[in-house]
């Protein structure tokens, strides 16, 4: 990951001009990232525009970057409330919608899951009853899973993806393979 030069103390952070740019403008002025994030914003685009724009995301992805996104889950009905409470949502999304947007724009998906959860409060207590309400949750989701016969889907009202560019294979004319009758160039 590419990380920031130290600067001095007391000296001010340049910052460039904030403007709203639409993802396809910043691709083609070639700028890259290591993290893109997108909390609630995704269920925002319609279906030509989450192509669109998770094709300019994976080209702003430095090789290695990742994007993070949340999002309403389209498989829950505890996901509904969010999805459907807000009249500027365009798309419901899930797991199986992410994964293919991820693949269709040359991402891997890392991770597409209920949020982490942490205790909100200290204590030795609350921490067994986090731990227990999240083997319940497990447990109702393997359960709903198995009767139905289909995979395990998460049930939380939001869904947590991370997705990763991967690194280009770099293939130089030292790493194509050469048939094995093929004389040597650098021994000729």
């Amino acid at each position: 990951m590419r990380t920031c030069s130290p600067r001095p103390r007391g000296t001010a952070t340049p910052r460039a001009p904030r403007r709203a740019a639409p993802l396809r403008e910043l691709a083609a002025e070639a700028r890259r990232y290591d993290l893109i994030v997108a909390f609630d914003v995704l269920e925002h685009w319609d279906t030509d525009e989450l192509i669109a724009n998770f094709e300019a995301i994976a080209a702003l992805l430095f090789e290695g970057g990742l994007f993070l996104a949340r999002f309403p889950n389209g498989h829950s009905a505890f996901g509904r409330i969010y999805q459907y409470g807000d009249f500027t949502h365009k798309s419901v999304l899930s797991h199986y919608k992410i994964g293919y947007l991820a693949a269709r724009s040359g991402l891997d998906v890392v991770r597409i899951a209920n949020a982490r959860r942490v205790p909100s409060r200290p204590g030795l207590l609350r921490a067994l009853r986090h731990r227990w309400r999240a083997a319940r949750r497990a447990w109702i989701e393997r359960s709903l899973s198995r009767l139905y016969g289909v995979a395990r889907l998460p049930l939380d009202p939001n869904l947590v993806a991370v997705l990763r560019k991967p690194a280009a294979v770099a293939r130089d004319a030292s790493s194509t393979p050469r048939d094995a009758h093929e004389p040597d160039p650098e021994q000729a």
